[in-house]
């Protein structure tokens, strides 16, 4: 018996487990469980293709400099091992990693949780509580040491990292290592 490349490299869980969606008709009570599953299968739909038909790395952009004020990246978008799509919309400065030897500076998808409106308590009540009203998908820029992919602060919500670049400092000085060569997204 053969087995893929892409069945080999990946659980079997998350290579192709059944979605569901929502089954919409005339009559039907909707509720908030609805519409987040809904969304759900959506980014799911997205996220497989983008795991299962493409490599994770860079696909346009993120070019990585060394500034007097810190490590420059250039705007672009990048595609993570979970299937996750990253948008720099701008150019970033992230400052300087602490110590000094070799770090892989790393992008990885976040969400944030922004517009905040308030939350009724029950009905006819005032409630001082606010949640976020959208969910805004983002992004966060760090370090990660040589030999893994854990990062020099590791967070339980962390997502797979894409490597940009290797720095390496020498002399009291950051340089972008120009014989690393950053994954591509295909």
């Amino acid at each position: 018996m053969t087995t893929s490349r892409a069945s080999s490299r990946r659980p079997r869980s998350t290579f192709c487990r059944p979605l569901s969606r929502v089954h919409y008709f005339a009559g039907r009570l909707l509720v908030s469980e609805d519409l987040t599953a809904d969304q759900e299968y959506f980014l799911e739909k997205l996220r497989r293709h983008n795991r299962l038909l493409h490599r994770p790395g860079v696909v346009e952009g993120l070019g990585v400099s060394v500034e007097s004020v810190g490590i420059r990246v250039d705007s672009g978008l990048a595609i993570d091992a979970a299937g996750n799509e990253i948008c720099l919309p701008t150019v970033q400065t992230i400052a300087f990693p602490p110590g000094r030897g070799e770090v892989y500076l790393v992008l990885r998808y976040a969400e944030i949780g922004i517009d905040p409106i308030p939350v009724p308590e029950s009905f006819g009540g005032e409630s001082l509580e606010s949640l976020p009203s959208r969910i805004q998908e983002s992004f966060t820029l760090g370090f990660a040491p040589p030999g893994g992919d854990s990062p020099l602060h590791p967070s339980p919500q962390a997502s797979p990292p894409v490597r940009l670049a290797r720095l390496r400092r020498t002399r009291g000085r950051w340089t972008v290592d120009s014989r690393f060569r950053r994954p591509r997204a295909r």
